[in-house]
């Protein structure tokens, strides 16, 4: 029985090693991009993104295979002098070796992603016993971890937390801050990290992936959009841009913001804000303005694109046809240098309440642009702001 006993235990290294060779192999950076990208496993996506996961119960059960295989050895041995020791030394050697290593890389050294997916099924019912011991053991090197990596789930580390750098930490598809995603004061703002779908090395997308690293790039992505409103937005600008207009987040380590692109950059943008979507045409409206504080002199174009053509506002009030007389500014050298606020066209502006009274019926969309005073170039994007008036 112990000769059985032996071979079934070295088929059940052979085993663990097979699994322990394959997925160090697959650690290597070019082989792990291959497998993260090609529609590896669940399972096997569990275990790469939290190796310990797999490893510590592994070395666990092949521990536990050695010793015992070791108690047998050493009963076949009959140890009692200095011969039957170095017989029973060599033979455990001899198993360790062979079990352990040489087999296991004879089998995955062709396709080492293929052995696991066929070997981890088993392996997850095999290491289920284990996950309290397993969880216990993360636990205690967890501080370590969260020194060392991105996603660690404690505080923030280098680069994040070095001066001047926008903090990046990431949320969950309801909003909450990752179990796994940094926290601390040099998260300045969060964004969606669960369930991401990216592209395939081969071509086309899929793979469903977590972390911070999918976060990070939507943040840098508003950075960008900012900066192509505003170039001279300077980085503690940016950096209270995306904190103030983001969405409130609490956790218990304390309150966040999550990134809200659109609004980030639509606070930089100037706008007209008509007193209704819907109109009769025997009605009138009322037209509020915001501008930003776009930090330089501009000038101020405002038009509306009717159902017969578009109309540009002129600074005596008269609408002149831009098709034929082109677009004028209706206000010049806009400092820029504070957020401003008011009427346009209504009580207390500059302009009186527009009667809508014989206007054909359809869509009228407001126009507004922001012309830099030194380029002459608009800053950022034209802001339409559209309305339908409704014959009576």
């Amino acid at each position: 029985m112990t000769p059985l006993a032996i071979f079934l235990l070295g088929c059940a290294t052979v085993f663990l090693g097979a699994i322990q060779a394959a997925f160090s192999t697959l650690m290597r950076l070019s082989l792990r991009l291959m497998a993260e990208r090609g529609g590896r496993s669940d399972r096997l996506g569990h275990y790469l993104d939290d190796p310990l996961q797999l490893f510590l119960p592994l070395r666990m059960l092949i521990g536990i295979s050695t010793v015992v295989a070791g108690v047998l050895i050493a009963q076949l041995s009959d140890v009692h002098d200095a011969a039957s020791i170095a017989t029973f030394f060599v033979s455990l050697v001899a198993f360790v070796v062979i079990c352990e290593h040489v087999l296991p890389m004879l089998i995955v050294r062709r396709d080492p992603e293929a052995v696991l997916d066929v070997l981890l099924p088993a392996f997850h019912v095999m290491a289920r016993p284990l996950r309290p011991l397993t969880s216990a053991m993360i636990g205690m090197i967890g501080p370590r971890r969260e020194r060392e990596a991105g996603n660690g789930g404690g505080t923030v580390s280098f680069p994040a937390n070095y001066p001047g750098i926008i903090g990046v930490s990431s949320v969950n598809q309801s909003g909450q801050l990752v179990s796994t995603a940094n926290r601390g004061p040099q998260v300045a703002v969060l964004a969606p990290g669960t369930h991401m779908v990216s592209t395939r090395l081969g071509g086309g997308a899929g793979t469903i992936q977590d972390g911070t690293s999918f976060a990070s790039p939507l943040v840098a992505g508003t950075v960008a959009q900012l900066l192509a409103v505003d170039p001279s937005l300077s980085r503690d600008q940016i950096r209270s841009n995306l904190m103030g207009s983001g969405t409130s987040v609490t956790d218990a380590s304390g309150t966040y913001v999550a990134l809200n692109s659109g609004k980030s950059v639509v606070s930089l943008l100037p706008d007209l804000i008509a007193s209704g979507q819907s109109f009769a045409s025997s009605g009138a409206l009322t037209v509020a303005y915001s501008l930003p504080a776009l930090g330089s002199a501009v000038d101020l174009y405002v038009a509306v694109d009717t159902p017969f053509g578009p109309f540009c506002l002129l600074p005596s009030g008269i609408w002149s046809d831009a098709s034929q007389a082109g677009y004028q500014p209706v206000a010049t050298s806009y400092l820029g240098l504070a957020t401003a606020q008011g009427t346009l066209f209504g009580q207390g502006g500059p302009f009186p309440t527009l009667s809508l009274a014989g206007l054909p019926s359809g869509r009228y969309v407001w126009l507004i642009a922001a012309v830099s005073r030194s380029s002459g170039k608009v800053v950022g994007t034209i802001v339409e702001s559209p309305i339908s008036i409704v014959a009576q």
